[in-house]
């Protein structure tokens, strides 16, 4: 490895890629782009049956924010390892986990709450 070699560079493109998909992953939460299937609750429309699976769905989107916002906190606290070839803390690459989850945390309890709410997002026009 001379001057200028290219060993950081895997390091440097694989923690970049974390932290553009954690953080674009709450992005598109915010603008509601994120991946749903739709297909129960478009059948079930307006009714209680309908409110009731909207609430269910958003519930179960801010547990996995939560969970994610949780472990990957315990995780970035608990990692003592640093990497290979620049020697950074390993942790800096993993905290795009618990950023991520709570920047998801935040518009999926605002979901949530819509949801409750019973008011829906106005649509966007394409």
């Amino acid at each position: 490895t001379g001057l200028f070699s290219f060993a950081w560079f895997d390091e440097v493109v694989a923690t970049l890629f974390a932290w553009f998909v954690f953080i674009g992953a709450g992005a598109l939460w915010r603008e509601r782009e994120h991946f749903a299937i739709r297909l129960l609750g478009d059948r079930l429309g307006d009714g209680a049956a309908g409110r009731a699976t909207a609430i269910l769905i958003a519930a179960i989107g801010a547990g996995f924010s939560l969970a994610l916002l949780f472990f990957g906190s315990s995780y970035v606290g608990r990692v003592t390892a640093t990497t290979p070839v620049l020697g950074l803390p390993q942790s800096w690459a993993y905290a795009c986990l618990p950023i991520g989850g709570a920047i998801m945390t935040v518009y999926a309890l605002r979901d949530l709450w819509q949801s409750i709410l019973r008011t829906r997002p106005a649509e966007t026009a394409d």
